[in-house]
């Protein structure tokens, strides 16, 4: 028993010794367990800085520390602070007292915390060994870059766009524009708002471009948030949409150029957000119709614009920089110059700035204006092989156009000059005329025309303007269109336009306005020139004599010229398509004529040709347009129509003609031929045969003229132009209705509601009208869009009080419509000197975009008690405006914005009023004087 008690004694008493002698050693040893703490800590911070080394090389890789090596980190740096607590504790005690203290109850203490600390010192190191530093895990999104200038236009559509991101009842917003307007810069400011805002998990930048697939976006998505990779888009679609379904996302798609299905994408895609969370797409494209496909309402389609004159200059100033621009005096009114050249195109304000910020000398600048002048930007950036020059970017746009001939459509508008507005159906008529549009009928070529231009509007590369029929084509889209026809700016001078230089080598040459009175020389044949266009000059017979040096010649248009004979030279160009000579003083068509046998389109409009011989025209067996219809009232009442011939003529698709004998009327009523214009000229010595003359079914009823005639021309000595049928809903495609007549008043109506036969009629001209008092009757056409009144001396009234409206429909319908011209958008009212009102107040004109009121003296009064909601311009003369009177004060401030002043020269009306009235009546050219002679012609033309 005792050597069992022995023996428990010791088992007992040897861990209690060993633990005394430890708790004694921190009695005497202080200074040893505070040195092996020491070396312990440092060998611990050098491992430290190892890892954190191995971190910074994982999170230049895009890598996120694990959080197991995050956790070690935290806590070897919490037992190295409490090393150097216990290490300035004994350096406080030894400083005091020396290494011997006789206070041995701090020495214990500090002893005993080293010996523990070092413990737990030496445990961490041992873990801080790692197989992994960081790990790849998504970001919820990363903020771009981005210099940011503060431009009043591009801060509003952003804000509009974060608006509707903020809108709950919004689930997708388009932002479309051309390229380089800064879609792709805006886009990136957005995210960076987005990019730590809590209302969203995740926001999702995806750069689509050009050839973008299901998979690319799917692809982007999976690499950015470091989603499970599947390789069919299927099973791919199943992860992406299991990950986003319960998440805020904002998916940012910059770029699109065609419609990509989120569906199979695996973006969940419904109308609204899913329960109540924040689903959002923004996309940035070049064409509204992606917009469209992709599911972007109308109202949340934002077009992005290029900038205003103000917002232009400061983004261009900002990357010339301030120094260059005030180094010398005369550089900032040439610096301001290239600004405005450059119209507001953000892309070309950036490089062409960049570009001159190391230019000082105002040659240079001059130089630079020049180049830009002359279509030439891509010699101010550089190199044209740049992958990121202006033109380069841009061209994306034409390559992604669908085909061939809409690609030629396209460049064939860079031929017209800067700002040129062009009228939608002449444009139409230019490609038709090209052979770029081809038709079975005439009606589908204008359809298609159209269809065309709303596909280059829609790519940004045509662009919109106020007037709806009208558009145009931004200055550097146009110098980029040249730059591609001149194989990127390596064959100068194939296209000439609005000078006669460089017309030796030539492809294609317009010059219109210009006054060219003579053709430059040409010494021996050009045989490149293919188009040429030279509308609204000086050329006479004796001046085009040069024409037949351009044997190539496929299309020519001399219309608005001096001719007064048909230029024989014409005659020698076999390989000519289009032959317009509109417009001119041309009485007979001379034999050789009929050896042009490849002519398709002949276009002799408003021309006083005395006689037509069919021996010509039966050679022109493959003419598809032909147009004989005049309004200079100078053809002799023996002129006669050449039907027969016309008749035979199978490829006819559009015909243009002048009768003035009932007999010729009649046989129109009972031809085959595709009428599209007629002008019908009841002359005084022909009444009787005219008399109780109407526009009736067997006029409108003819299957061919209800399809095709699109305009109709009256000059009419009768005080009432009668139309009639015995079909109630009679219709018909008319849209433009000329007037002209002395006696004229009023227009009757039997059997037929106007407003079905004349549903389609946009335009009514109303010219030297002298009889009228008031055309309360034109409440009859509801969907007029164009009004045009000049020289109707008596008329003092536009639309009388509705007790004097004997036309207009019956009590009950008056009761039950609001007096109104609906439709009307441009109404000009010119050279009415009696005219003392335009109606009451109570009518509403509510679409009215454009007033024109020039001439009109006793007109006092505008009947508007507030500006109309879309009314954009009044063009007035100074002396109307000075003298206009109004019951509002209000009224009339309102107003101050939109008069546009036109000055008057020599009290005629400028040419360039004129043109922009599109009437063919204005083109009536005389060699002394403007209007007064051409009433007194128009006169005498309906007394002949």
């Amino acid at each position: 028993m005792e050597i069992i008690g022995i023996k428990c004694c010791g088992v007992v008493l040897t861990p209690l010794i060993s633990l005394a002698k430890q708790h004694a050693a921190y009695f005497f040893k202080a200074q040893k367990f505070v040195r092996a703490l020491k070396t312990a800590t440092e060998r611990l911070r050098e491992r430290v800085s190892d890892v954190e080394t191995k971190v910074e090389g994982a999170a230049r890789k895009g890598m996120q520390p694990r959080h197991e090596v995050e956790g070690w980190l935290k806590r070897a740096e919490h037992v190295c602070v409490e090393t150097e607590t216990i290490q300035a504790k004994y350096d406080k005690r030894t400083k005091c007292m020396g290494s011997l203290s006789p206070c041995i109850c701090v020495n214990y203490m500090i002893a005993k915390s080293a010996a523990a600390n070092c413990q737990a010192v030496e445990k961490i190191y041992s873990e801080g060994i790692f197989e992994e530093y960081g790990v790849m895990v998504p970001q919820a999104c990363t903020e771009v870059p981005i210099t940011d200038i503060s431009l009043t236009g591009t801060d509003r559509y952003r804000n509009l766009a974060v608006k509707f991101i903020k809108d709950e009842a919004v689930s997708k917003v388009g932002l479309w524009g051309p390229g380089g307007v800064g879609k792709t810069h805006l886009l990136y400011q957005i995210n960076n708002l987005f990019h730590k805002n809590p209302a969203f998990d995740v926001v999702i930048r995806v750069t689509a471009s050009k050839g973008c697939s299901v998979a690319k976006v799917q692809d982007s998505i999976v690499g950015e948030q470091m989603l499970q990779k599947k390789n069919d888009t299927e099973s791919q679609a199943v992860i992406i949409y299991e990950f986003l379904k319960s998440k805020n996302f904002l998916i940012l798609l910059d770029d699109l150029w065609e419609h990509v299905d989120l569906d199979k994408v695996g973006i969940p895609n419904k109308v609204s957000s899913i329960g109540n969370y924040k689903q959002k797409l923004l996309l940035t494209t070049r064409s509204e119709s992606v917009c469209g496909q992709m599911g972007v309402k109308n109202g949340q389609r934002i077009k992005v614009d290029c900038l205003d004159e103000t917002d232009a200059w400061h983004l261009f100033k900002e990357n010339v920089g301030t120094e260059i621009i005030e180094n010398h005096p005369l550089v900032l009114p040439l610096a301001k110059e290239v600004a405005n050249e450059l119209a507001g195109l953000p892309l070309a304000l950036i490089v062409v700035g960049r570009a001159m910020s190391t230019k000082r000398h105002p040659r240079e600048w001059q130089n630079c204006i020049d180049f830009l002048q002359q279509s030439r930007l891509n010699e101010i950036e550089g190199p044209v092989c740049n992958e990121e020059s202006v033109f380069a970017r841009l061209k994306l746009s034409y390559e992604y156009l669908s085909d061939t001939n809409l690609k030629d459509c396209f460049t064939s508008c860079a031929l017209w000059p800067d700002d040129y507005l062009l009228d939608r159906n002449k444009l139409s008529e230019y490609w038709m005329g090209l052979g770029l549009v081809e038709e079975e009928d005439i009606q589908r070529c204008y359809n298609a025309g159209y269809a065309r231009i709303r596909e280059l509007v829609d790519k940004c590369l045509l662009e919109e303007t106020d007037d709806d029929r009208l558009v145009k084509m931004h200055d550097v889209i146009r110098d980029m269109a040249l730059w591609i026809v001149s194989n990127e700016g390596r064959d100068k001078n194939k296209w000439v336009v609005q000078t006669v230089s460089h017309w030796h080598a030539a492809e294609q040459i317009l010059s219109v306005g210009t006054e060219i009175a003579e053709l430059p020389a040409i010494s021996g044949e050009q045989t490149k020139l293919t188009v040429l266009i030279l509308q609204d000059n000086h050329l006479s017979q004796s001046s085009v004599t040069g024409l037949c040096s351009f044997i190539s010649l496929q299309y020519l248009d001399l219309s608005r010229n001096w001719l007064k004979t048909f230029p024989t030279e014409v005659c020698n160009l076999m390989n000519l398509y289009y032959l317009n000579l509109s417009d001119n003083k041309i009485k007979y068509l001379p034999e050789e004529l009929g050896s042009l046998f490849k002519l398709e389109y002949l276009l002799l409009r408003s021309n006083p040709i005395r006689e037509m011989p069919e021996t010509i025209l039966s050679k022109l067996s493959r003419l598809q347009v032909a147009d004989f219809c005049s309004f200079q009232l100078e053809q002799p009442s023996t002129f006669e129509p050449p039907f027969g011939v016309l008749k035979c003529m199978r490829n006819l698709k559009a015909l243009g003609i002048t009768i003035n004998m009932i007999k010729y009327f009649n046989m129109i009523c009972k031809t085959d031929l595709p009428v599209r214009s007629l002008c019908v000229i009841i002359l005084t010595k022909y009444l009787d045969e005219w008399k109780g003359f109407a526009f009736s079914d067997s006029f409108f009823g003819n299957d061919l003229i209800q399809k095709n005639l699109s305009e109709l021309y009256i000059f009419t000595h009768e005080e009432q132009i009668v139309f009639e049928s015995n079909v109630p809903h009679r219709s018909s495609n008319l849209e433009k209705l000329y007037i002209c007549g002395h006696h004229f008043t009023d227009i009757f109506w039997k059997g037929v509601e106007s407003q079905d036969l004349f549903q389609n009629l946009k335009r009514l001209d109303l010219i030297t009208c002298i009889s009228l008092t008031n055309i309360s009757w034109i409440q009859r056409f509801p969907y007029l869009e164009d009004l045009i009144v000049f020289s109707c001396e008596a008329l003092q009234q536009i639309i009388g009080s509705v007790s004097n409206s004997d036309n207009l429909p019956n009590a009950d319908e008056k009761e039950r419509k609001p007096l109104s011209q609906p439709c009307l958008k441009r109404f000009a009212l010119i050279k009415l000197k009696r005219l003392t009102s335009i109606c009451h107040s109570s009518f509403h004109f509510p679409s009215l975009e454009c007033l024109q009121v020039l001439g009109c003296p006793q007109l006092m009064t505008l009947p508007f008690t507030t500006v109309p909601c879309n009314l954009k311009a009044v063009h007035c003369d100074q002396e109307w405006l000075e003298h206009l009177q109004w019951d509002d004060a209000n009224v009339k401030h309102s107003f101050q914005p939109f008069f546009k002043v036109i000055p008057m020269v020599n009290e005629y009306l400028p040419q360039k009023f004129l043109h922009g009235l599109y009437a063919e009546w204005s083109y009536y050219r005389f060699e002394e004087g403007e209007f007064e002679e051409a009433e007194d012609g128009a006169d005498q033309g309906l007394d002949s």
